[in-house]
């Protein structure tokens, strides 16, 4: 597999000290068409970390022509899960403790203790592959104001005024 992705091109050079051999700048119309004719009309796999209906339609728009696998982050609007060569899933990290999720249908689970034994395992793997330095975490910002600096600083995002950093604010 080649990884490649998506970002704004102010983030294209963090995108690319991760690991990805391409990024394509999401702003453009023409994206969608520059990552089927990079991938030859053949991408399958997308995972989807922003989880929005738009970047839903964006995924499936690089998809291939054989069809793949979507992956959003949360639950995705069913009526946007158009195409029979597509298979949607979503993941939902509380899922990882394989406690029952009360969520209302389509969404809801069962408790997994297969999902919870696994999740062990991956957390385990993880901490490894980050203190080898194989996997990475976003740069860190550190952020001033406590806990209204907390609502400021999500009031930030979804404006989209910060992007390739995780916020981290002393709270006491």
């Amino acid at each position: 597999m080649i990884p490649i992705a998506t970002a704004s091109e102010k983030n294209f050079d963090l995108v690319l000290s991760y690991g990805a051999e391409k990024v394509f700048d999401y702003h453009l119309p023409s994206c969608p068409d520059d990552i089927k004719s990079y991938t030859k009309n053949s991408l399958k796999y997308v995972l989807d970390c922003i989880s929005e209906p738009e970047t839903m339609e964006f995924c499936y728009k690089c998809i291939g022509r054989a069809g793949g696998k979507y992956t959003a982050l949360e639950p995705f609007p069913t009526w946007l899960d158009t195409k029979k060569t597509i298979k949607a899933q979503w993941v939902f990290g509380p899922m990882m403790l394989g406690k029952k999720i009360g969520w209302p249908a389509p969404f809801e689970r069962e408790a997994d203790e297969e999902l919870r034994k696994f999740s062990v395992r991956w957390f385990a793997t993880a901490r490894k592959l980050l203190q080898d330095g194989k996997i990475r975490a976003h740069p860190l910002k550190s952020m001033s104001g406590g806990f209204q600096g907390v609502l400021n600083g999500m009031d930030a995002l979804r404006k989209k005024e910060l992007s390739g950093v995780k916020l981290v604010y002393q709270v006491c």
